[in-house]
This record gives structure tokens, sequence and C-alpha cells, in this order.
């Protein structure tokens, strides 16, 4: 199965040194479990990963789509487009492929119903009185004037697209003419939380497309997250167990909700730690061929040793 990493990198500054180091873990990891994996990304990104020697990995690397990608102007803030741009251009010489986020890497190798239309990583839910709740009302980012709204259905749950399986092309050009659409339209929403709109182009979008349009379509594990968990209310129902990696709900890691916590410097070297045992217990020491991420670990550890001296 060919997966693909996509990534539009906007600045300079916008990633981490952890990112890199799950980025090689999710292309290790599927590469030994699925096969070949290709990279869609702008110029900008390659030359990052590059100082990583990450780009030697990818089997393939296409930077002319997302270089010319549409809507530049509007990337900040629907910054999910890149990955629905790319899957529509990839959908144009593939009929049946997997996109995950550079942060997801899969401990063991896990298999999907093939005959699906599309698979998600698993569903939200939210409740719209919570007060960081990320997903709001539908009408407020659409009117009259978008094209195919009747075979929308709102009522279904937004799906997480971290994983996602596609085997339906048809599916692609209606997510992707829908989200142009609402793009165009670009409607204005008072709200501090700069998310909502992206989430909504990418994972409300998405499942209401499939509900309305009867597709064959479902989620990689069935754990439902909560996005109004509290100290009272868990964030999953059933709870994940990461004991347990010989099923995908703990056997897959996804660290992209983890990222605000990248400046405490003890959750840092936890979360260093956590990916480099994984990489070494399934392929052993790898510093002879990533010498910088290498040091930017060591770098990282020795913040540890300093503290607890």
């Amino acid at each position: 199965m060919i997966g693909y990493h996509v990534y539009y990198q906007r600045d300079d500054k916008e990633n981490h040194t952890i990112d890199y180091f799950a980025q090689l873990a999710s292309i290790m990891f599927w590469k030994r479990h699925f096969g070949e994996i290709r990279l869609y990304c702008n110029s900008k990104f390659l030359e990052s990963i590059k100082e990583y020697k990450l780009d030697l990995l990818y089997d393939d690397i296409n930077v002319e789509d997302l270089n010319n990608i549409p809507y530049k102007e509007a990337l900040t803030k629907y910054w999910s487009f890149p990955k629905i741009y790319a899957t529509y251009q990839i959908s144009k010489i593939e009929s049946k492929f997997c996109i995950l986020d550079t942060d997801l890497w899969t401990i063991n190798k896990f298999v999907w119903d093939e005959t699906k239309d599309f698979v998600a990583f698993h569903y939200e839910d939210y409740k719209l009185k919570f007060k960081n709740n990320p997903y709001l009302p539908e009408e407020l980012f659409i009117d009259d004037s978008l094209i195919n709204l009747d075979t929308i259905k709102w009522e279904e749950l937004p799906m997480n697209c971290a994983f996602m399986y596609f085997n339906n092309n048809e599916l692609i050009s209606k997510w992707y003419n829908l989200c142009t659409q609402i793009m165009d339209l670009n409607k204005k929403i008072r709200t501090k939380k700069k998310d909502v709109y992206t989430l909504f182009i990418e994972q409300r979008l998405i499942s209401a497309i499939c509900k309305g349009n009867k597709y064959n379509y479902g989620t990689l594990i069935p754990n439902l997250y909560k996005t109004y968990h509290t100290k009272k209310i868990k964030s999953w129902e059933p709870e994940l167990d990461h004991a347990d990696t010989s099923n995908p709900a703990g056997g897959i890691r996804h660290i992209w909700g983890l990222k605000r916590h990248y400046n405490d410097l003890f959750f840092k070297i936890k979360l260093t730690n956590i990916i480099f045992d994984d990489l070494h217990e399934h392929f052993g020491l790898l510093e002879p061929y990533f010498d910088k991420i290498y040091i930017e670990r060591l770098k990282i550890l020795q913040n540890e040793i300093s503290t607890n001296q």
C-alpha cells in the first residue's frame, strides 16, 4: 500500500526538532509494514528535512504541486488545505492510497477493510456549548450558493484525518470541490480559536460528504475522542490501551495534540524517549545514518542530565 506524507511549510521556524524525530519514525515504520512511502511538500520543507537526511528515505518526492498550490494567501487560516489539494492531485494518478501525518507512526502492521471507499483515523465528538469547542455550526461557514449541498449530512461526527485511506476518487473530487467553494466564500466568524476553519474543511466536511452520499466508510480505531474532555470527563471512549500494541488503538502513536507541551522540558524528554525507544526496539541504533537527528536528541537528553545534577 502506497503511503503519502503531505507537508506545506509556511515559514522557517515552523518545525520543532521532535517533529523530525516523529517523521523518522513515521517513515521507517510505514516502509517496514506497508511498503512504499512518498512525500508531497513545498521546497521550503524539503530543504528543512534535507538537513536531517530524511529526504533520502522517501521513494519519491513531489514539490511541484505544493510549490504552485492555489489559495496561498489563505493557508494560514486553512492550513489543512495542502493535504486536501495533494490528495486531489494524487487521485489523478492513484486509485487506492493512504495519507498519514508526518507525526503518526504504527508500531505493528494493521489491516483495515480495503473494500471501503474511505477510512479515517477515529471519530471526534463535540458539544457546541463547550467553551473550547473546535467544531462550530456549519451555517457559519456556508450558504445556499454552494453546489451539491443537498448531498451533505452535517449530523455525522467529524473524523480525525491523521490517517486516511482512499478507494474512491469521486469522493475526493466532491471533497476538493466543496472545500474550494467554502474557501472562496471565506465567511468571517467571531471566534478566538484559529483552527475552526481548517477543521471544518477537513474533518467535518469529509465525514458529512461520506454520510450524505452513502459511501462505504469507517475508522481505523473504534475509540471516540471527546473534544470536551475535562478532569471529570475522559478524553477517549473507550480508553486507549497503549500497553497493548497488538491492536491499532494501542499500537499507533500520534503526537499532534501534544505539541503545546514542547516547551515543557520534562515532557520534551519523555516524548523524545518514547520515539527513540520505539525506533531502537524495532530498528536498532540509527545514529550512523542520521547523525544530525542524534545530535539533536543528545542535546535534549543532556538537559535531563543537567537538571538532575
